[in-house]
């Protein structure tokens, strides 16, 4: 088999199940419709109904607590030892990878982990089973192909560190050992964690007083409790609707679903970090502002698209010299920000010893050119096909057939590029004159649209659309068309047709998302054009 064909098996025999998960369970999918569903009826029917509009912002209080109540729900504890689910491929990852980064590098974590596992578990190793080439990502090869370098792997790390590795990884080992053992952990894309993510999450990985059991158990916490408290930093700076808006759209978001992001390690800092951004450039705190903007893109590369996209909103607006003369303390903070810790972090230990961005860099571009099933993007409507999407892949399979998912998807995107670059140039269109037409913070959702447009990233990343509201203000009629898009993105999820592929799945949604992408747009060049006074805000 091709590497490539080794490459689409991995990604093609994902339990669909395990990837839409509540999203698509019934019970998920009527409490997320419900939601959205008042929210929308509450919405319209209160400018007709005064005692509705002056309560709306304790309407919206209830369905968050709704939601927050369904999203808490979703927590799974393991039935006899109480403990609370972790999501072990992300936090093998995200915790071994960083706390033994000096050790690992971005390349290391697996061929490492082949070594351990032969020490450790002999009996179960399985000399032949594949792991990804974290060297190219493109490619797998046998696990008893590493055996060849124990040597100088295992010399990159202290007798004590090396029994430390072994330990972490005997957590995992025995909590999932099944999926351990089959090795689709070791077939992923490996710790692509930034610099910065390595210092923070590496600095607490390695501090843990109570071990790795104890500290994980905590651990799996911290993001719903930093998102908690970002919606009330967000209604301190704002006003309370403003946090209670954001909060709503976080729960409510069906791309956004703990049953397949939680139990990870700190996956959202970068989500955080863009959040307060918004809500302190909302505020007028400039400085405040780029930092927030600065430390998201050192977070995860793509968050440098909203400064960007305030910047391109500012250069093509009429005014752009007063545009850019008032935002200038965010651009001159954003860069000074960027550049000390990008300075500051370049210092991390690798095992090569290079800089650990430039390493950085040719992860991303590496990874960033392959394609899984669940991607949301403008491409990905335009790669999907019948004949060798998931089901068909699953098909050929059980007939002893071979059937090259991301080769089929290449082709038929080449054959459909010119519907693509159609599609990209009317958003790219609509997105100018919105940026002509823009006011200050609306222009960073330009950051949004541009990482739909050009990117493929996995649907959780999904999660930014509830800092839509926050960019326009809270206007009604943006969250309106947000929530009918949102509550779409649920019920595309009850069709036979849609819930059997899973590559099909993702497909609709992100002609949902582009539709609700461009109607936002759309919207606000034609309330700009009718009149330039402000929108009615939620309060």
């Amino acid at each position: 088999m091709s590497s490539t064909s080794l490459q689409a098996q991995r990604a093609n025999t994902m339990r669909p199940s395990a990837i839409v998960c509540a999203m698509d369970g019934y019970d998920g999918a009527v409490i997320r419709v419900g939601l959205l569903g008042l929210f929308v009826a509450a919405s319209l029917c209160r400018t007709r109904w005064s005692a509705l509009d002056r309560r709306f912002g304790g309407v919206v209080g209830v369905l968050v607590a709704v939601g927050l109540l369904a999203y808490v729900g979703g927590v799974r504890v393991h039935p006899g030892t109480g403990r609370v689910h972790i999501h072990h491929a992300d936090v093998y990852h995200y915790y071994v990878g960083a706390k033994y980064f000096a050790e690992l590098g971005q390349q290391g974590l697996y061929e490492a982990t082949v070594i351990a596992d032969f020490e450790d578990d002999r009996e179960r190793f399985r000399p032949l089973m594949p792991i990804r080439d974290l060297r190219d990502t493109a490619h797998e090869f046998p696990r008893m192909t590493v055996l060849k370098r124990r040597e100088e792997i295992v010399g990159r790390f202290s007798r004590t560190r090396w029994r430390d590795f072994k330990s972490d990884l005997m957590f995992f080992r025995k909590a999932d050992p099944v999926r351990w053992h089959s090795s689709e952990i070791q077939r992923d894309h490996g710790y692509n964690g930034t610099p910065l993510t390595t210092v923070i999450l590496g600095t607490l990985a390695n501090w843990n007083p109570g071990g790795t059991a104890a500290f994980l158990a905590t651990a799996v916490w911290f993001d719903l409790v930093l998102v908690l408290a970002t919606g009330a930093c967000i209604g301190a700076v704002l006003g309370r609707y403003a946090g209670l808006v954001f909060l709503f759209f976080w729960f409510a978001n069906p791309l956004n679903d703990y049953d397949f992001t939680g139990g990870a390690f700190l996956r959202y800092n970068y989500f955080i970090a863009i959040a307060l951004g918004i809500a302190f450039y909302r505020r007028g705190w400039l400085v405040a502002s780029g930092v927030g903007l600065a430390v998201a893109s050192l977070f995860r590369i793509f968050p440098v698209l909203f400064p960007f996209a305030l910047l391109t909103c500012d250069v093509l607006h009429p005014a752009r010299r007063q545009r850019l003369r008032r935002n200038r303390a965010l651009y001159v903070t954003t860069a000074a920000t960027a550049g000390l810790l990008l300075v500051a972090t370049s210092f991390l230990s690798t095992p090569g010893g290079a800089n650990p961005w430039l390493e950085q860099i040719e992860v991303v571009s590496s990874r960033n050119a392959l394609v899984a099933p669940n991607g949301v993007s403008l491409r990905f409507p335009f790669l999907y096909r019948a004949e060798h999407n998931v089901s068909a892949v699953l098909a050929a399979a059980a007939r002893g057939e071979s059937l090259d998912w991301l080769a089929a998807t290449s082709r038929t995107f080449e054959a459909r590029r010119p519907y693509y670059y159609a599609a990209l140039g009317a958003l790219a269109l609509v997105s100018v004159v919105f940026a002509r037409r823009s006011r200050d913070v609306e222009g960073i959702f330009l950051g949004i649209v541009v990482m739909f447009a050009v990117l493929t990233v996995s649907h959780y990343y999904f999660c930014l659309l509830a800092l839509v509201p926050l960019m326009f203000r809270e206007d009604r009629r943006v969250m309106e068309l947000l929530a009918t898009g949102m509550a779409a993105v649920v019920l595309s999820g009850w069709l036979p047709a849609v819930r059997e592929a899973l590559d099909l799945r993702y497909a609709v949604v992100s002609v949902i998302v582009f539709i609700t992408l461009f109607a936002i747009l759309t919207l606000w060049v034609w309330v700009r054009r009718r009149s330039d006074a402000e929108p009615a805000p939620f309060s």
